[in-house]
């Protein structure tokens, strides 16, 4: 069998005549379904253009400009969008949410928030009715989030069963009405699918929802201060000392940062160190680092996903099919669906 490189250059070979044919350019182009075989055949008629002085209309030109740069597009975009569902995937994730992150912290006032839903009873789904069946559920429910967001939302398929959410300059009260009513669209979705044996059925299907506000109040942005991530590190390995903490207190926190229009207090800090802290142990565990190289942004990404995490397990703990977020008393769960 012909590789594919030796495919490839056997059809540019074919096109470098003394004069380069339109036509049987945009045949043969027409013929390659692979976006990248697309960039490389036109590249090569590119360069061979210059290199031996082929004769070209301004029509070929424009036309190898054109198939180059949509085919690139293409590329762009099957490197960012999930195959199946076609909503955006984990690599888009993890650059959105830096951003975010890196936005919300230059400006004290800035804030966001996240969804995460869990299909429930996904597992047991696959293993009965197929992982075919399993396949028509997780395309139907993106359909259902991405008509049920906003413009400003942008939705990604996290995991195997797995939808996230992020609302750019979004209170949690707002995003728990954008989760609820996604809660609520998801419930009263049939899907319609056939089993591995060819028989046909109609079956409802539910998410848990776990809803999280990043804002100034957030444990992570330690990580991010002068000598925060210093004082976490400092706890994962011995325990920071109240002197220590007091010390950063005074110097970044009273002058300089306040919680819509709250002082923090020494109490907050010792809080938030603790709580990091515990976080970044079970974070560098994991992953087999070591405490003075981990990444700040991928650090503090994995903490809001296991905030989601968290909520998305009290919530299946306590019956499925709800929306679960926090407030002051603790992690609240909105009224399921009917």
């Amino acid at each position: 069998m012909m590789k594919r490189c030796e495919k490839l250059d056997s059809i540019v070979e074919g096109l470098c005549c003394d004069v380069l044919s339109l036509v049987r350019i945009k045949k043969k182009i027409s013929s390659l379904k692979d976006p990248n075989d697309i960039i490389y055949v036109g590249n090569e008629l590119w360069k061979n253009i210059f290199e031996k002085g082929l004769k070209r209309t301004p029509e070929v030109i424009s036309f190898l400009r054109d198939i180059i740069y949509k085919a690139n597009e293409k590329t762009r975009k099957l490197s960012t969008r999930d195959y199946l569902t076609g909503l955006f995937n984990r690599r888009s994730l993890d650059s959105e949410l830096k951003k975010q992150l890196a936005s919300t912290y230059r400006n004290s006032y800035s804030f966001f928030s996240v969804i995460m839903l869990d299909i429930d009873n996904f597992k047991f789904f696959n293993d009965v009715y197929g992982h075919n069946a399993g396949d028509v559920v997780l395309k139907t429910l993106s359909g259902v989030v991405s008509k049920s967001i906003r413009g400003s939302d942008v939705a990604f398929r996290y995991g195997g069963e797995e939808f996230l959410v992020l609302l750019p300059n979004t209170s949690k009260a707002d995003a728990l009405d954008v989760a609820c009513r996604l809660n609520s669209r998801v419930a009263k979705t049939k899907v319609t699918f056939a089993d591995e044996r060819g028989m046909e059925h109609k079956k409802p299907v539910s998410v848990s929802v776990g809803v999280v506000e990043i804002n100034q109040e957030s444990p992570i942005w330690l990580l991010y201060r002068i000598g925060g991530k210093q004082l976490v590190v400092n706890y994962v390995n011995n325990g920071s000392d109240f002197n220590e903490i007091l010390g950063y207190f005074k110097r970044y926190f009273v002058s300089h940062f306040s919680v819509r229009g709250e002082k923090l207090t020494k109490k907050d800090i010792k809080k938030d160190i603790k709580e990091l802290g515990d976080f970044v142990k079970s974070y560098i565990a994991k992953n087999n680092l070591d405490v003075h190289d981990i990444s700040v942004a991928n650090c503090a990404r994995c903490w809001i996903v296991e905030e989601l995490d968290s909520l998305i397990y009290y919530v299946k703990e306590h019956g499925k099919n709800g929306v679960a977020y926090v407030n002051g008393d603790g992690v609240k769960i909105v009224e399921r669906s009917k």
